[in-house]
């Protein structure tokens, strides 16, 4: 069975659609109430852009994460369909990438999609599609993803090894930005 990435991003959507749809509309759930209200207690501090970035909101520093939170609260306020539906976008992504990197790793499709399949269906990484306070999971994890096959991409192309370099070490940074666990990459990349 040959598989390209138009049908396996499809058969991931599809997939997922049917097991976690079905849950975007209800309520907020666990800590994604209080979540909520410390946010606009937080936002309501915030004057400009550069705040984000000058101000952390609590002992983690993670600008980017509260940047996104604070376009989506204010571009939906009260409803947590299109919060979920964001991070279904992000999961969707994730998993795809997962595809991607599995796929360079082990050079055999039917194992990095059904790897893939596994990741995105998994009970604990719907968790972060439920939660509205997860997406910096999901974000971190995209561009942690990214930045590694930037790397790979460097054995592959070395006349633009520069490129993909710079390219890996910003994505790393921007990584950084949404959660400070992403820390792990360099680690990631000894062992490899």
């Amino acid at each position: 069975l040959k598989l390209n990435n138009i049908t396996v991003f499809c058969i991931l959507v599809l997939v997922n659609v049917i097991f976690l749809a079905p849950h975007f509309n209800n309520a907020l759930c666990i800590d994604d109430p209080s979540y909520a209200s410390k946010q606009n207690l937080y936002f309501a501090k915030i004057h400009s852009f550069l705040d984000f970035f000058i101000k952390p909101k609590e002992q983690h520093y993670s600008p980017l994460c509260h940047l996104t939170n604070y376009i989506l609260f204010k571009s939906f306020p009260d409803s947590p369909l299109f919060m979920r539906l964001f991070n279904f976008l992000l999961h969707i992504t994730s998993s795809f990438l997962i595809y991607k990197l599995i796929k360079k790793f082990e050079l055999n499709e039917q194992i990095a999609f059904g790897s893939a399949a596994l990741f995105s269906l998994h009970p604990f990484n719907a968790e972060n599609v439920y939660h509205i306070s997860e997406n910096f999971v999901l974000l971190m994890g995209i561009f942690m993803s990214l930045s590694l096959l930037c790397v790979l991409a460097i054995k592959n192309e070395p006349n633009h090894a520069w490129v993909y370099t710079f390219m890996s070490c910003f994505l790393f940074f921007i990584a950084l930005l949404f959660w400070e666990f992403a820390i792990l990459l360099p680690v990631y990349l000894f062992f490899f």
